[in-house]
């Protein structure tokens, strides 16, 4: 780990897996972040097999694949497809005619043997049903678990290392031995599963069932008449609430958490808390509180939430309306400390955003060259990240400030950039608006012409 060169909280996860200890991540990713967040896990763990196998060459067999979840496949295609420094031999095992009673699932395995196919490294040989000694692994349903905490543990961890696919599944499992009475567990045992499975479920992009998850966990506290499970279950439903864009019930839930979480002697549960609020409030363009900001600032720090630290510095420019004694200057200060911070983590996605929060904070104080030197740093980091989604978004920026210096020709050219990428990506909320600044371009071009 310090040959990765690793510093906050993925070094402590990491550490803790591999040394057997339980993994308590206490900073998920936010909905703009959630594709480089697991990109990055990916990427940190292929690195370290690179570093472990320098100088001393391995073989590494792993067979039964076809078993194997999204995350799993996709961290193997990248093991393939990616140079890296590593010397070591990998060995794949499959069943490519295997199929999948789960389409979606099914649909991913026939991409992924695809890709084996035509990188020319598969070598058919006669698959025997009755596999060697050493192929009898353990999984979740085979391992003889006195207690359920031990299986809930895999599913935490599969939570914790970005694994929300195979976390969903495992999860289920439980959840449906749970409900046919085949253990009697505890009421925490069944707070901390629901837990696992709504947060699970929201990172899966399945919103409505994460809600409906996270509404059973507050139907849990209530009867429990717990207020610390009250206080995350309405932060949980702040937080599924922000991913499906309903900012308005959002900001309801992280109000109550924040209410509840001020009560308890628990500055974790405070910061978060208090984080989820900020989010709801920076996303619907509401006021959040100078006095409250700069609690939330410390606590971040205290807590060593750095990724949340990040956010809010780099964010704190659109809180400037609502505060007299809140400036654009301490703003532009604020997103360098953001941009500094980034930098030394190695957060790429959080210094493209801080960059392009300092060009906001530039073009709001009419230092429009210093504003488009930063958006197209910005724009430079995110083609190297490869987010098309945050690409598009940030062109469509530029293209707007560039409407604004009357730079009309190249202008148009990042707004049809734009639009193409996110028609490709079907998003209809950033083609409302690349749609809506063309047909602002076209309007600003005829009346100048006129």
């Amino acid at each position: 780990l310090d040959a990765l060169q690793l510093n906050g909280i993925e070094r402590t996860l990491l550490a803790d897996y591999f040394t057997g200890r339980e993994l308590m991540r206490i900073e998920f990713p936010l909905p703009d972040d959630l594709s480089f967040q697991s990109r990055r896990i990916r990427s940190l763990l292929i690195r370290l097999l690179s570093i472990l196998t320098q100088d001393d060459p391995q073989l590494l067999l792993v067979t039964g694949i076809q078993f194997a979840g999204p995350t799993t496949l996709k961290l193997l295609e990248e093991l393939i497809q990616q140079p890296h420094s590593g010397k070591f031999l990998l060995l794949i095992g499959i069943d490519p005619s295997y199929q999948h009673s789960d389409e979606s699932h099914q649909q991913l395995w026939e991409q992924w043997v695809s890709l084996i196919d035509s990188s020319g490294i598969v070598y058919p040989h006669p698959f025997e049903a009755t596999p060697s000694p050493f192929m009898n692994w353990p999984g979740l349903a085979d391992v003889e678990i006195q207690h359920d905490y031990a299986a809930l543990a895999r599913c935490e961890q599969l939570l914790a290392l970005l694994c929300f696919d195979e976390s969903v599944v495992a999860t289920h499992k439980l959840v449906h031995r749970l409900e046919r009475g085949e253990f009697d567990q505890d009421g925490h045992y069944k707070w901390q599963l629901l837990l696992c499975l709504g947060r699970a479920q929201l990172y899966c992009g399945e919103h409505e069932e994460a809600i409906a998850t996270f509404d059973r966990l507050l139907e849990l506290a209530q009867q429990a008449n717990h207020s610390i499970h009250l206080c995350m279950a309405y932060r949980e439903l702040a937080m599924a609430h922000i991913f499906r864009s309903d900012l308005a019930t959002a900001i309801r839930y992280s109000q109550l958490a924040v209410k509840l979480s001020s009560s308890q002697d628990n500055e974790l549960l405070q910061t978060q808390a208090l984080f989820c609020h900020f989010v709801a409030c920076d996303k619907a363009n509401t006021p959040f509180g100078l006095s409250r900001l700069r609690q939330l600032l410390q606590q971040l720090d205290s807590q060593q939430m750095v990724s949340g630290r990040i956010y809010v510095l780099r964010n704190i420019y659109a809180q400037v309306p609502y505060e007299k004694l809140l400036d654009h200057d301490s703003a532009l200060d604020c997103s360098i400390e953001a941009i500094r911070l980034a930098h030394h983590y190695d957060y790429q996605a959080d210094l493209a955003a801080a960059f392009q929060s300092r060009g906001v904070i530039y073009s709001q104080l009419n230092r429009y060259r210093r504003a488009l030197r930063c958006y197209r740093i910005s724009e430079h980091l995110r083609e190297q990240l490869n987010v098309p989604g945050e690409l598009a978004r940030i062109r469509n920026g530029i293209g707007y400030m560039l409407c604004q210096r009357e730079n009309y020709p190249e202008a148009h050219r990042y707004y049809l950039s734009a639009l193409n990428t996110v028609l490709r990506l079907n998003d209809f909320s950033e083609i409302t608006i690349s749609l809506y600044n063309l047909a602002w371009l076209y309007a600003e071009v005829q009346e100048n012409s006129s």
